[in-house]
């Protein structure tokens, strides 16, 4: 069963093996790569989801096993953008859309978001793929950002409460 938990010390060496594959780490615009022990140390202490933080982190957990992570970072009061990443081998399984799908419910239900963004790469087809099956719709090109070396434009996907609502039905 896929859940979403807080995140704990008993994920670190999951949380360094799956953000030191370059093939996850490629397509994150804040992870630190290579990882690091003391990035996982940092990040374990630092986000934790207090009412006073503007990030809600969650691990992504199947079985009992850290598999990946998902977050929203708040914005304002009008929206909040929504980051991912999963492991490897745990693609292609439905994991991130079922995540996904929770997420946008805290979002939606517990924090009272009235729009979720997500910016993804370009070329990043798995995660647009995620996003367009949760009911997110392109909005707009983006800015350009820089990953390992790599200049990438950006997309805007976005999606509304009540587009949510319609989407769930």
């Amino acid at each position: 069963m896929l859940s979403l938990s807080e995140f704990k010390e008993e994920f670190k060496e999951d949380i360094i093996r799956i953000l030191n594959n370059r093939e996850t780490a490629k397509w994150l615009l804040s992870p630190p790569f290579p990882y690091s022990e003391k990035d996982a140390d940092d990040f374990l202490s630092r986000y934790k989801n207090d009412e006073n933080s503007l990030n809600r982190n969650f691990a992504i957990v199947k079985d009992g096993k850290f598999i990946g992570g998902i977050g929203l970072k708040l914005k304002s009061e009008e929206y909040a953008e929504v980051g991912f990443y999963i492991d490897e081998l745990q693609r292609n399984k439905g994991y991130c859309s079922d995540a996904l799908i929770k997420i946008l419910e805290y979002g939606f239900e517990k924090l009272n978001l009235p729009v979720i963004k997500a910016e993804v790469f370009e070329g990043n087809t798995a995660s647009e793929r995620v996003l367009s099956k949760c009911g997110f719709k392109f909005e707009k090109e983006s800015e350009q950002a820089e990953r390992l070396g790599v200049t990438y434009n950006t997309k805007l996907f976005k999606i509304e409460r009540t587009e949510f609502s319609q989407h769930k039905k």
